[in-house]
């Protein structure tokens, strides 16, 4: 979890803990989700999201969870402008409305670390 990577940082252990889906990412016929949110474009610089059909999806918003511990995270959302009508909407999601990710950002930099470990 982004409590534990961050816990090993800050007291300087170097972590080789693997998430949980790291196996799987090894595995030689293992292709990435196109439609995934780890899968899209992500321009640093601007902060957006490219969804599969090439659409900007721009920043909404933050959002706060706490664990059972107490500790607090944080995951930035990003929404779709134009989803009606795409070709790809039924393989990228179901719902109503255009689509919404929420990322990580700390835990996937936290998880491309043990990836290189």
């Amino acid at each position: 979890s982004e409590e534990n990577y961050r816990f090993m940082q800050e007291n300087g252990i170097e972590a080789f803990v693997k998430y949980n889906y790291f196996h799987k990412e090894q595995r030689p016929r293992y292709t990435p989700n196109p439609f995934h949110a780890e899968s899209l474009h992500y321009n640093a610089g601007e902060d957006y999201y490219v969804c599969p059909m090439g659409q900007h999806m721009n920043r909404i918003g933050t959002r706060r969870d706490k664990t059972a511990s107490g500790y607090i995270t944080e995951s930035a959302r990003y929404k779709a402008q134009r989803c009606e009508g795409c070709p790809l909407r039924g393989s990228c999601f179901k719902a109503q409305g255009n689509r919404i990710i929420e990322v990580n950002h700390r835990l996937n930099q936290y998880k491309r670390q043990a990836r290189e470990r």
